[in-house]
C-alpha cells in the first residue's frame, strides 16, 4: 500500500511561521560569532565597524539591537540587512531554509516543492534502508560488521543505520510506488545513477552499509555508505553527491544529536570519520561531530561552534602526516572564522592508536577520557613538536624551525598570548627574541604588539590603586546614570566609550541587558531589582551594586540635574583619569630610560600628545 502524499497548506502569515520555526540566535550565529551574556547574547555588530560587542540578541523576544549604530529588528530584518536583499527576497530565502511554503504568488514555489520532495525521498529511503538492515536475510553481513565494530542495537536505531540491497533497483521501485515519482527525480535527488551498460536507472547504493546524514533539524539530507564486499576494488566509502539539499562543505556529521550536548558542555570534539563519531557518541562523548574526512571549512566551523559560547574545540584527527596537516589547516581556518572572538583549540593525542574509534575499541572509553583531559593547546603542541627538538640544533635548523612556527602563529590575534609564545620560543632555542619578532613580522600582516613589562615600585603601586579608586567612583556614578536613563546607554555606545574597571564593565553589560529586554521599563526600583537578580552570586559585583543601591537612595538631588549634563561631566572625568593613568605609566618608563636615547625622545613626544589631549578635555572647565 502506497503512502499518501500530504500537501503542505500555505499559512496565512508565513512571516509568523518563519519566526516560530527559526531561532534568532542560531540564525545570526551562522554569519557572526555570538556569546551568551545572561539571558541575552552579544555579538560584534556587522552593520558598522564595531570594535567591541555592541549588538544584543534576545532569544525570548526574537529581536536584536545594536546600541552603537542603532540597527535592530527581528531575524528577517537581520537576514535582509546582512545580505542586502529586498524584504520579499529575504522572505523567500528564509521560507526555503525552514521548509515553509509561501502562497501561490511566490515565484519560488516550484523550487520549494522540489526541495521538500527531495527531503521526503531521503526520509523514505532512510526508513527503507533501516528496515532492510533489521529484517533482511541478505543484510546479515552488514549486521555482522556492526557487531564486529561493537555498535549496539540502541546506536543502530539512534542513527537509523541501514543496508542497501545488492539488487539493482529496489529503492527506485520503492520510492516510485510510494511517492509517485519519475526516475529522473530520483536521479536529481542523488539516490539513483544512470547505467549505460543496462541503459536504465539503478540505485546509487547497492550492497552497502548505509549511514544517514542528517542536518541540525534532524532531517535526512544525504547518505554515507561503506562497502561490505572484501573483493570490491572501488572506494571503501561512497557518499551522496552534492544536491540542492546537501552541500558537504556546509554540513558536519552528527550535528543533529550533538548540538544540545555541545551547548551543555560548552565544547565540541571534532573527528574525521563516521565511525569515529558514532563510537564516541556511543561511549558517552555526545558533543562530538565528524567533518566527513574533508578539510574543515568555514561553514562547518560556523555550524559546529554556534552552539558553544566559549568556542572550545578539540581536534581529534588521525595520527599520521595527513592528520597533522589537516589540524594545521583547520586551526588556520578556525582563526579566520572566529576572528576577534576568544577561542581555544586543543589537540587530542593517543600515539598507539590511529583514531578515536580504534582507541575506544581497544582500550575503552576511559582511555579516550584520559586523552581528552591531557589534550594540549594547539600552539603548545606545535611548539613541543617543532621547536623543542631543536633546542641544541644547528643555527640553520633553528632558523628553519622559527620560519615554520611563525606560520603556525599567524591566526593569533591576542597580542599578550602572541608575546608569551615568542618568549617561550626564544628561550627554548636560546636566541634573541628580536629574531622571532622579525620572522613573525614577515608572516603576520599586522604590527607586533609586545606589551611593556617592568616591575613597579611600592610608590607606583600605591598611585595605581589611588587612580583605580577614582576610576571606580566615577564609573559607579556612570552606572547609576545608565540605569536611570536608557538613552545614556545608546550615547555611550555611539561615542565608542568604554569603562576601565572589569567589574564595572560586567555590571554595565547587565544594565544594557535589562534595557534591551525591558525597553518600556522606567521604574528605577524595578530595574535595580532586575540588576540584583542578574548579578547573582558574584560578590565583587554585588559590593558595587550595593553601593549603587545606597547612592540611588541618596541621589535624589542628582536626579533633578540634566542627564545630558551629568553624562558629559562623567565622560570628561573618565577620559581625564584615563589620560592621567597613561601619563603616569610613561613617566615610569622614562625613569628607566637613557635620556640621550632616541626612544626617550619618542616617549617624551608621546607624553606631550597626551598632555595636549588632557588640556583639550579640561578647557570647558577652565572656560
Amino acid at each position: 500500500m502506497g503512502i499518501a502524499i500530504v500537501k503542505i497548506k500555505p499559512m496565512a502569515d508565513p512571516i509568523q511561521q518563519i519566526k516560530n520555526e527559526a531561532n534568532i540566535v542560531e540564525l545570526i550565529s551562522e554569519y557572526i560569532p555570538v556569546k551568551r551574556s545572561g539571558t541575552s547574547y552579544l555579538a560584534l555588530c556587522p552593520f558598522h565597524n564595531d570594535s567591541k560587542p555592541s549588538m544584543y540578541i534576545s532569544p525570548s523576544k526574537g529581536i536584536y539591537k545594536c546600541f552603537s549604530c542603532g540597527a535592530g529588528g527581528d531575524l528577517i530584518k537581520f537576514y535582509q540587512e546582512y545580505h542586502k536583499k529586498e524584504f520579499k527576497d529575504a522572505l523567500k530565502d528564509l521560507a526555503q531554509k525552514y521548509n515553509i511554503e509561501l502562497d501561490d504568488s511566490n515565484e519560488n514555489k516550484q523550487a520549494q516543492i522540489e526541495h521538500n520532495k527531495k527531503i521526503k525521498m531521503h526520509e523514505l529511503a532512510a526508513k527503507f534502508y533501516h528496515e532492510q538492515l533489521l529484517a533482511s536475510f541478505a543484510a546479515q553481513k552488514a549486521r555482522d560488521y556492526l557487531v564486529k565494530r561493537n555498535i549496539s542495537t540502541a546506536t543502530i536505531n539512534n542513527y537509523k543505520l541501514g543496508y542497501a540491497p545488492a539488487d539493482y533497483d529496489l529503492l527506485i521501485k520503492h520510492l516510485k510506488s510510494n511517492l509517485e515519482l519519475e526516475e529522473k527525480e530520483i536521479l536529481d535527488a542523488g539516490l539513483a545513477v544512470f547505467s549505460e551498460r543496462t541503459n536504465s536507472f539503478i540505485d546509487r547504493f547497492r550492497n552497502k552499509l548505509i549511514i544517514p546524514i542528517r542536518d541540525e533539524r534532524d532531517r535526512t539530507i544525504a547518505f554515507g555508505s561503506r562497502t561490505l564486499d572484501p573483493n570490491d576494488n572501488g572506494p571503501k566509502y561512497i557518499n551522496s553527491p552534492e544536491t540542492d539539499i546537501y552541500h558537504k562543505s556546509n554540513m558536519v556529521f552528527g550535528i543533529n544529536i550533538a548540538k544540545e550536548f555541545i551547548r551543555k558542555l560548552d565544547g565540541v570534539i571534532v573527528v574525521e570519520g563516521y565511525f569515529d563519531q558514532i563510537a564516541l557518541h556511543q561511549a558517552g562523548f555526545k558533543n562530538s561531530i565528524a567533518n566527513q574526512g574533508t578539510a574543515l571549512t568555514a561553514n562547518q566551523i560556523k555550524l559546529m561552534t554556534k552552539f558553544t559560547e566559549s568556542k572550545n574545540i578539540f581536534l581529534c584527527f588521525d595520527h599520521d602526516k595527513a592528520g597533522s596537516q589537516a589540524c594545521d589547516r583547520a586551526v588556520l581556518t578556525i582563526g579566520e572564522v572566529l576572528g576577534k572572538y576568544e577561542h581555544q583549540v586543543k589537540i587530542v593525542r593517543f600515539d598507539d592508536c590511529k583514531d578515536a574509534d580504534e582507541l575506544i575499541q581497544s582500550k575503552g572509553a576511559k582511555a579516550f577520557e584520559e586523552a581528552l583531559l591531557k589534550s594540549e593547546n594547539y600552539y603548545d603542541y606545535k611548539i613541543n613538536e617543532l621547536i623543542k627538538p631543536h633546542s641544541n640544533s644547528s643555527p640553520q635548523d633553528k632558523a628553519k624551525a622559527v620560519k615554520e612556527i611563525s606560520k603556525i602563529l599567524r591566526p593569533i590575534q591576542n597580542p599578550i598570548i602572541l608575546s608569551e609564545y615568542k618568549k617561550q620560543i626564544a628561550a627554548i632555542l636560546k636566541i634573541d627574541e628580536s629574531i622571532i619578532n622579525k620572522e613573525i613580522h614577515e608572516n603576520i600582516s599586522r604590527a607586533d604588539e609586545d606589551p611593556y613589562q617592568n616591575k613597579k615600585s611600592i610608590e607606583n603601586d600605591r598611585n595605581s590603586k589611588i587612580i583605580k579608586k577614582v576610576f571606580n567612583k566615577i564609573e559607579i556614578e556612570f552606572l547609576i546614570l545608565s540605569l536611570e536613563h536608557k538613552h545614556i546607554i545608546e550615547k555611550f555606545f555611539q561615542e565608542n566609550n568604554e569603562l576601565s574597571d572589569e567589574t564595572c564593565k560586567f555590571i554595565f553589560d547587565k544594565i544594557v541587558e535589562i534595557s534591551f529586554e525591558n525597553p518600556d521599563l522606567v521604574d528605577i526600583n524595578e530595574k535595580y531589582k532586575l540588576l540584583i537578580e542578574k548579578i547573582g552570586q558574584d560578590l565583587s559585583a554585588f559590593e558595587i551594586v550595593a553601593e549603587i543601591g545606597v547612592a540611588l537612595e541618596k541621589n535624589l538631588d542628582a536626579k533633578d540635574l540634566d542627564s545630558k549634563e551629568r553624562y558629559q561631566g562623567l565622560i570628561r572625568r573618565l577620559k581625564e583619569n584615563k589620560l592621567k593613568k597613561l601619563i603616569s605609566k610613561i613617566n615610569e618608563e622614562l625613569n628607566e630610560m637613557n635620556k640621550s636615547s632616541s626612544e626617550y625622545s619618542f616617549k617624551l613626544q608621546e607624553r606631550l600628545v597626551l598632555e595636549s589631549e588632557m588640556h583639550k578635555i579640561r578647557r570647558p572647565q577652565l572656560g
